[in-house]
C-alpha cells in the first residue's frame, strides 16, 4: 500500500509541475532535504530524474536557472497565474514569458554536461552534507560517475586545483543567474586553467536571415570591450563571409566546408593574437553542423538563436533588397529561405538559448545573448 501510496503522491506531484509549466504559474517549491531553500519561481521543464526552474526574486526579477531532482520534491504551492501582480511586473519590465534552457533533465551526467557547456560558471550544491554550503566554477569534466570543476572563491579569483563530486551527491545546479554572472564578471579573464592554456570560447550568433544575426555579434563586440577594466580580448567574424565563393563546390549548396576551413584558419590567426572570446554570426542548424564547427574552431561553443515575427522579418528583407540589380531573384530566394529556415530551426533544438529580438534595439539583443552565455557585460548607461 505504502508503495502505490508513494507513486501516487509522485505522480500528482508530477502532474503539478507539468500543468505549471504549461499554464507558467508561479509555484512555490518545497523539497524534503532538512535545511534545503525553499524555491519560488515558474516551471519551465520537467525530466524524469530533475526539475528545471526560473527562480524568482524578492524584487520581482528573473535570476538565470536552478535544476534540483525531482525525487527531492515533496510539495507544490500554487503562488500566482498568469494574469496576476508578478506576471504583470515582469511583463512590464521586459521578462516575460519565463523561458526554458536546453538541459538534459534526464540523466545526471547529461545534465552537468549541458550546464558546463551553457555557462562559464556553474553552482553546484550538495544539500545532504551541507544545505548552506555550494560551489562555483567552471565544468572541467564529467566521467567516471562524478563531475570535475575549477572553482571560484568570493572573491572572483580562481582555486589553483580541481574539485569533484560524485553525481548522486548533487542534489541542485544552477547557472546563468546575477551572482554566478557577476563573478564572471569581475574574475580575471586572463587567467589560465590548470592545463596552462587561455579559456577560450566562442559564441554562434544563429538565426535565419534577415534577423540581425551580424549586427548583433557586432553590438555583442561593443559590449566585450566595455566590459570590465580593460575589457575582454575578442574577435568578431561573419561567417557568412568566409563562404563567399560562387559557384559553391559541387555536393556543398552553402559552401560549408570552404566556410569550416576558413574559419580554423581564421580563429587559429585570432587566438594567436589574444582572442579569448570568439564571436560569430552564421547559421548551424543541425548537431552534426554544430560539432563540426567546434572542431574547427577548437574551443567550446554556446549556440544563442535570434528569434522574430516571421511578417518583420519578410518586411526587412523587402527593404534590404530593394535596391538588388537581379530583378528580384534575390530577394524572392531569401524570403522563401527566412521561412525555411525559421521553421528548421524552430524543431532542431540545437541552441542553448533563444533570444526574441522583436521590441529590441541592438544593443539591448546584444546584453540579452550576453546574458545567455553568462559572459562579462558592462553595466547599463544611466538614463
Amino acid at each position: 500500500m505504502s508503495g502505490a501510496a508513494g507513486t501516487s503522491r509522485a505522480e500528482r506531484l508530477r502532474s503539478r509541475l507539468e500543468a505549471a509549466a504549461a499554464e507558467l504559474t508561479l509555484v512555490r517549491v518545497r523539497r524534503r532535504i532538512e535545511g534545503a531553500e525553499v524555491l519560488e519561481g515558474f516551471v519551465v521543464g520537467v525530466g524524469r530524474t530533475w526539475l528545471l526552474l526560473v527562480p524568482l526574486t524578492p524584487l520581482i526579477h528573473l535570476d538565470g536557472w536552478v535544476a534540483v531532482r525531482l525525487d527531492d520534491v515533496v510539495r507544490v504551492k500554487v503562488r500566482g497565474d498568469r494574469d496576476g501582480f508578478v506576471a504583470r511586473a515582469l511583463r512590464a519590465r521586459g521578462e516575460w514569458p519565463p523561458r526554458g534552457i536546453d538541459l538534459d533533465l534526464d540523466d545526471d551526467a547529461a545534465l552537468l554536461r549541458d550546464a558546463g557547456r551553457a555557462a562559464p560558471l556553474v553552482t553546484v550544491h550538495t544539500e545532504r552534507d551541507d544545505p548552506g554550503v555550494c560551489s562555483i566554477g567552471e565544468v572541467t569534466a564529467v566521467e567516471d560517475g562524478a563531475v570535475a570543476m575549477r572553482t571560484i572563491d568570493p572573491d572572483a579569483r580562481w582555486e589553483s586545483h580541481l574539485d569533484d563530486w560524485e553525481l548522486g551527491e548533487v542534489t541542485r545546479v544552477d547557472l546563468l543567474g546575477d551572482y554566478e554572472g557577476a563573478l564572471a564578471l569581475v574574475a580575471d579573464t586572463r587567467d589560465v586553467d590548470p592545463g596552462g592554456g587561455p579559456q577560450e570560447r566562442a559564441l554562434v550568433v544563429n538565426g535565419t536571415v534577415g534577423v540581425g544575426k551580424t549586427s548583433t555579434a557586432r553590438a555583442v563586440g561593443e559590449l566585450l570591450r566595455a566590459a570590465g577594466t580593460e575589457g575582454v580580448p575578442h574577435a568578431v567574424v561573419d561567417v557568412d563571409q568566409l563562404r563567399e565563393v560562387w559557384p559553391p563546390p559541387p555536393g556543398d549548396r552553402f559552401a560549408e566546408r570552404v566556410a569550416l576551413a576558413n574559419l580554423a584558419a581564421v580563429s587559429a590567426t585570432y587566438r594567436a593574437a589574444g582572442a579569448q572570446r570568439l564571436v560569430l554570426a552564421g547559421v548551424v542548424e543541425t548537431l552534426d553542423e554544430r560539432r563540426r564547427l567546434e572542431d574547427a574552431l577548437g574551443v567550446p561553443v554556446v549556440l544563442v538563436r535570434l528569434r522574430a515575427d516571421p511578417a518583420r522579418l519578410q518586411e526587412r528583407l523587402r527593404s534590404r533588397h530593394a535596391d538588388d540589380v537581379d530583378g528580384g531573384a534575390s530577394l524572392a530566394w531569401h524570403l522563401e529561405r527566412c521561412g525555411e529556415l525559421h521553421a528548421v530551426l524552430e524543431s532542431a533544438a540545437v541552441d542553448d538559448a533563444v533570444v526574441d529580438v522583436d521590441g529590441l534595439d541592438r544593443l539591448a539583443v546584444a546584453r540579452a545573448v550576453l546574458t545567455a552565455t553568462g559572459w562579462p557585460t558592462p553595466p547599463r548607461p544611466r538614463s
